[in-house]
């Protein structure tokens, strides 16, 4: 099932009657991942990924660790992440296995309660928000233009919190509206713009139930981050497969039947 929110748009007339030209997500499409589905997307345009396979701590480490804290981001192909904040202290601290504290993000290795890599299917990394308050994500291609944006989003709003996605201008995702999300849900999340941009601003907030209250301790991961140029078709729904002529002869021919059916009862 795919989920799409659209909104700013009132935003957007509003600047425009005033004469300026904004430029932000138009949309939030949500769909269950599974690897074909992604890279059926991938296909659709041209895009730099990073999927935190060679990202270690130190730059190249084979080990885990924390990374991304607040004035210090994690610099990857695809821009900068940061903790959002708060202190993260659950199980993904506590049992990490490596020097964390809680304070920032955590690049991570194998399975941490249901988040685990999804691209490449190959690989083993991905990045985990470690039980903070959320991520800050600063897209960047280093200066190049980009209208969408793909990614992986495994585990959130499992442990009580009520995870948003805000692209800017009054465009939001909220991942869960009624119950807790099953364990190791993952989504990939699409993005576009209503024209080309050189840098975005994507967030990532755990809340409570008010929407406004920062929730920490509910753990979720991104992986296979894509930003690039949409192609053609790019975030449209599948055309409809046309019937052969053989195919609409047959459901006449089925309706007449049951139309003398009916009058036989009758």
């Amino acid at each position: 099932m795919t989920m799409t929110f659209k909104t700013g748009l009132l935003a957007t007339a509003t600047a425009l009657a005033l004469g300026a030209a904004p430029v932000w997500a138009v949309s939030i499409s949500v769909q269950e991942f599974d690897a074909t589905s992604f890279g059926f997307i991938e296909g659709l345009g041209t895009f730099n990924g990073e999927d935190f396979e060679n990202l270690g701590p130190g730059g190249g480490a084979t080990v885990e660790g924390q990374v991304g804290f607040q004035g210090s981001p994690l610099s990857t192909a695809v821009g900068n992440f940061e903790t959002v904040g708060g202190t993260g202290g659950g199980g993904t601290v506590t049992g990490s296995g490596f020097p964390n504290d809680g304070t920032g993000l955590a690049l991570r290795d194998g399975t941490v309660f249901g988040r685990s890599n999804k691209i490449p299917t190959t690989g083993s990394w991905f990045l985990d928000s470690n039980d903070t308050h959320g991520i800050e994500w600063d897209v960047s291609l280093g200066g190049a233009s980009f209208d969408a944006i793909f990614f992986t989003l495994t585990d959130g709003s499992d442990q009580g919190a009520f995870l948003r996605i805000d692209a800017g201008g009054g465009n939001t995702f909220e991942q869960r509206v009624g119950g807790k999300l099953p364990d190791g849900n993952s989504s990939i999340v699409v993005i576009e713009f209503s024209s080309a941009v050189t840098a975005a601003d994507i967030d990532f907030f755990n809340f409570e139930s008010d929407g406004v209250t920062f929730r920490k301790d509910d753990g979720f991961s991104l992986d296979g981050m894509r930003v690039g140029i949409g192609g053609p078709g790019f975030g449209a729904p599948p055309a409809p497969v046309p019937l052969p002529a053989s195919g609409l002869l047959l459901i006449g021919a089925l309706g007449a039947v049951a139309l003398r059916a009916r009058k036989a009862r009758g």
